[in-house]
């Protein structure tokens, strides 16, 4: 149940596409990304394992270019209530995303999917009326 009980995924809202055509990084860190992570933060994580899967988060993000051109992460934590940790934007560079990813508090509570499901429906439709972009699950 280590990393393993850690459910994320990666939400795609513009297609991956170099930023700019004369732009020489390559790979997917200069890719124009939206990640949204989903993080269990239930019992059933413990604390142990949700600081394996925050930490996990960090090598992932430390991956890419965080900013408002390249990559802008945002994390949901759910156990009984999803919680909004950090808003899809909110970190322009990884300096201050990490710090705000390992402050992330654990929940504790029961895993409860469905209310998790409902707020991301919600949040989709909310981007989605907002930028028209597709939101792929």
């Amino acid at each position: 149940m280590l990393l393993w009980s850690l459910w994320s995924a990666i939400l795609l809202l513009r297609p991956l596409e170099a930023a700019e055509e004369n732009d020489h990084r390559a790979g997917c860190s200069t890719a124009v990304n939206d990640l949204v992570f989903i993080v269990d933060g239930s019992w059933s994580v413990g604390f142990s394992d949700f600081d394996t899967a925050k930490q996990w988060l960090v090598n992932i993000t430390g991956q890419f270019d965080i900013s408002s051109h390249y990559t802008q992460v945002a994390v949901i934590q759910y156990s009984d209530t999803p919680r909004l940790e950090i808003p899809l934007g909110k970190h322009q560079s990884g300096v201050k995303l990490i710090p705000a990813i390992q402050s992330i508090g654990y929940l504790g509570g029961n895993t409860q999917a469905r209310p998790l499901l409902f707020f991301m429906c919600r949040a989709d439709r909310e981007v989605q009326e907002k930028t028209m972009n597709r939101v792929e699950m």
